[in-house]
């Protein structure tokens, strides 16, 4: 069963660029149930993201969190996304008053 707080529910209200990091271990969110769909549905609606399978993290779903290399790397990959998205986002015009 389908979560409306799941990201494919939402995918035809995405604007920005998406990051997802998977991990086979995940058993709150497993792979092959909501990744899969979710990267077809992406494809299909034009949206961009990166994507990143982390076979067997520790820790679950969670796994960004840990304190082992998987953890820094996935961490580092979603620092660098985000610098990267907020470096390509077009400026917002200025308020009037």
């Amino acid at each position: 069963m389908q979560s409306d707080k799941a990201p494919i529910a939402h995918v035809a209200d995405i604007r920005t660029p998406l990051l997802i990091l998977a991990t086979s271990k995940d058993t709150i969110v497993p792979a092959q149930l909501h990744q899969t769909p979710l990267i077809a549905a992406l494809n299909a609606a034009g949206v961009a993201y990166e994507y990143k399978f982390y076979r067997e993290a520790p820790e679950g779903h969670a796994f960004f969190l840990s304190d082992t290399e998987v953890g820094h790397e996935s961490m580092t990959r979603a620092f660098d996304f985000i610098d990267r998205a907020i470096r390509n986002a077009p400026a917002k015009s200025p308020v009037s008053r």
